[in-house]
């Protein structure tokens, strides 16, 4: 593959070169580099021609130089110009990063650059990136049409709200109840009692109203049939005049003392069901403390636990160590003997050997005593502080047993206020 000045597969700028086109430094690879230079059609804020082919052939004709001043010229001004590119080495390494987040399915965190608008997509520079790494590995040019881009970006697009979808998803599945979920229940909680008690007001105002209707009904049939017995002394047929009237008044009266009689029954089952509800929320709380209150009684005895094993542990590898190494005094002694005996070595011989003997028989007896002191100081210890920890345990579950006792004498006073305010009722 030849490398030629102006060819159009170049898409970044040349790090050799500023944002103006000053150079800072010379490009080693003059015409031959891969990167955009300012003499380059495809320099920013100059239009990027598309190569012609010959009529004759399949070889290109580039742009001849002349053609490409006066395009300079008739350029679009420079508030309409895109931003400079960002240096290859940036460039090349947000791609890399930006394909390793896409094979591992997360979203490419987009840069604090500035972009033009034709680049503002959140797929855009990923499959910028992607094409320009291909078409300078392959070295040839990539033409593809905008009904391509767009599906490749819609495609992007899509894989990567799934995978936001899926690890949002898994992130509320991990995370455990959040207090607006308590605040939701106790609000839902609340507007139950508060639906349960407008029904016990209807009710109420119904039984009202019914009372005062059948009161009526009873005064007006208290007159009738004082009229109807007035008539009845005169004539016959002037009392039989009024019975219409009357049987008329009976009815209604009859009607207004069943309905309240319903009206009773209804209350007295809106008010039984307020109080069975106060009686399974009181229940479920007292529940739930009691399962707190077991579960850090269990947490405190495997934690008291625990620490007896360790005081143990320690106790006993402490006796161990003590058993295993001998006592000041004999230490001492031993010196000594070995300092006598060091002194007699040049006497006696013989006499030596038998008092290092003897010393190793003596030695054996009251390390075993010591070991056994200890032993029994460290059982000692241990029952003791079994015994506390035992006692800390009786005392938490009496507590716990007359608290539970006070709430179930409660709940009985509760009952049976309940139970004489609906034999009042009734």
């Amino acid at each position: 593959m030849s490398f030629s000045k102006g060819a159009p597969y170049k898409k970044y700028q040349c790090r050799y070169f500023d944002e103006t086109g000053r150079p800072l430094t010379p490009c080693k690879q003059g015409d031959r580099c891969r990167f955009v230079h300012p003499e380059d059609p495809q320099w920013p804020g100059v239009k990027c021609y598309s190569y012609i082919h010959k009529s004759s052939g399949s070889q290109t004709n580039w742009m001849k130089p002349h053609d490409r001043e006066s395009t300079r010229r008739f350029s679009s001004p420079l508030g309409s110009r895109g931003a400079p590119l960002a240096p290859q080495g940036d460039l090349f390494r947000r791609c890399k990063v930006e394909e390793e987040d896409l094979s591992l399915g997360h979203v490419p965190v987009q840069p604090n650059r500035k972009q033009d608008t034709s680049n503002r997509h959140p797929g855009a520079s990923f499959y910028r990136d992607s094409q320009t790494v291909e078409s300078t590995e392959r070295g040839r040019i990539t033409e593809q049409s905008d009904s391509t881009v767009d599906s490749n970006n819609k495609d992007y697009i899509g894989a990567s709200m799934l995978a936001i979808d899926s690890k949002r998803t898994h992130t509320r599945a991990s995370v455990p109840t959040s207090p607006l979920a308590f605040e939701a229940e106790a609000k839902e909680r609340s507007e139950r009692f508060v639906s349960m008690f407008k029904d016990v007001a209807m009710v109420s105002s119904q039984i009202i109203q019914d009372t005062v209707l059948l009161d009526q009904e009873e005064r007006k049939l208290q007159t009738f049939n004082e009229i109807s017995t007035t008539l009845a002394k005169i004539s016959a047929s002037s009392a039989a005049s009024v019975a219409g009237p009357i049987a008329d008044i009976l009815l209604a009266h009859a009607q207004s003392k069943e309905r309240l009689d319903e009206n009773f029954r209804l209350l007295g089952s809106a008010w039984e069901k307020v109080f069975n509800s106060f009686m399974v929320e009181f229940s479920m709380g007292l529940e739930n403390r009691l399962q707190a209150a077991l579960a850090s009684v269990k947490n405190e005895a495997e934690i008291a636990m625990n620490s007896i094993k360790a005081g143990t542990n320690s106790l006993k590898r402490r006796s161990d160590r003590i058993s295993m190494s001998p006592e000041p005094e004999q230490q001492g002694g031993r010196r000594s003997r070995d300092h006598r005996s060091n002194e007699e070595h040049n006497s006696s011989y013989g006499r030596g050997r038998s008092s290092t003997r003897d010393y190793k028989r003596r030695k054996l007896v009251p390390s075993s005593r010591s070991y056994s002191r200890d032993s029994r100081r460290d059982r000692g210890e241990a029952e003791s502080r079994t015994s506390i920890a035992q006692i800390s345990l009786d005392d938490m579950l009496n507590q716990m047993k007359m608290k539970i006792d006070q709430q179930t004498v409660s709940l009985q006073h509760l009952s049976k206020e309940n139970e004489e305010v609906i034999c009042r009722l009734t």
